[in-house]
């Protein structure tokens, strides 16, 4: 992926090398203007109340072998997957009410009698969806409800 060069410069800020910037400060000044707020990779650690890595045989090349750069991508990948699931939840609420759906339907009694187990998890992520809307209601007594 091409990710060897960023990996080896924070693997070098992790066993205390290298440069680094850390929350915009300026630990020590910098005889480069242009290198701005940058800071001894040992003075960054520090800072962050981190010691050095010393580094036993082969854990160099763990530091640079590209899979900390795809667990890395993973992990936003996955957060976003979230936020788009979150969404979706939020659609299918608004969605629901738009279609003046009645609440009862999402019951337990009703939902224990699916198969699937997935309503019942939506049903209670959009619990504060429905809760907040306006034109959900529950069918009264005696009139036919749709499961």
């Amino acid at each position: 992926m091409g990710y060897l060069t960023h990996m080896a410069h924070i693997a070098l800020v992790m066993i205390g090398g290298g440069r680094a910037r850390l929350g915009g400060e300026r630990a020590e000044p910098s005889a480069d203007a242009s290198r701005g707020d940058l800071m001894s990779g040992a003075a960054a650690l520090a800072a962050a109340g981190l010691e050095p890595l010393v580094l036993e045989a082969k854990e160099g090349l763990s530091l640079v072998n590209g899979l900390p750069c795809a667990t890395g991508l993973a992990a936003l990948a996955l957060t976003r997957i979230a936020r788009l699931l979150d969404w979706a939840d939020l659609i299918g609420a608004m969605s629901f009410e738009n279609l003046r759906g009645q609440t009862s339907a999402f019951d337990a009694e009703a939902l224990s009698l699916r198969a699937s187990l997935f309503p019942g998890w939506w049903a209670s992520a959009c619990a504060d969806f429905f809760a907040a809307a306006r034109f959900l209601r529950r069918a009264p007594a005696g009139e036919p409800r749709i499961r």
